[in-house]
């Protein structure tokens, strides 16, 4: 008896932290960064990459890197298009807004949110259209009995 007690206080203690974990920006931006600085990037190429992420986070209107979405995305390359770009010779304007757009996308990367990128990846070259696109996400942890899945459907845009 008094072992099956404890087997069930070390696995109550152990029990694995819940995936559905909410990271604030301002917290993942820190972290980001650090880790950044950590690894020895160039202070240059830190601040360069804060052009793009920090005027995210300061226009996102959702709390958590979780909640992004691809309407956050495009909500913020307008927002950047309505901001005056400086004058520089052999500048290139588009250019500006993908590499911010793409400094945001390293960041959510770092957290995990990458597969509505992949999604969209597969839908643009196969050129599939109209319709919907059946998706399954498995989670397994190697070592252990885990093994959820996640069937769903995504309606396609019209071309």
């Amino acid at each position: 008896m008094r072992s099956k007690l404890v087997d069930q206080a070390e696995y109550t203690a152990v029990r694995p932290v819940a995936v559905t974990k909410s990271t604030p920006l301002t917290e993942a931006s820190e972290k980001y960064f650090g880790n950044l600085e950590a690894r020895g990037l160039a202070a240059k190429s830190i601040s360069t990459y804060r052009t793009g992420v920090d005027p995210f986070i300061q226009t996102f209107k959702k709390a958590c890197v979780e909640d992004v979405i691809k309407q956050d995305m495009i909500d913020f390359m307008g927002c950047l298009r309505k901001q005056p770009l400086p004058k520089r010779k052999n500048s290139n304007p588009e250019r500006t807004y993908g590499n911010k757009v793409s400094y945001v996308t390293i960041f959510l990367k770092e957290f995990g949110v990458t597969s509505q990128q992949e999604i969209e990846r597969v839908v643009h070259d196969r050129q599939l259209a109209k319709g919907k696109l059946k998706v399954r996400a498995v989670l397994m942890a190697e070592g252990t009995d885990l093994n959820h899945v996640v069937d769903g459907e995504i309606e396609l845009p019209k071309r």
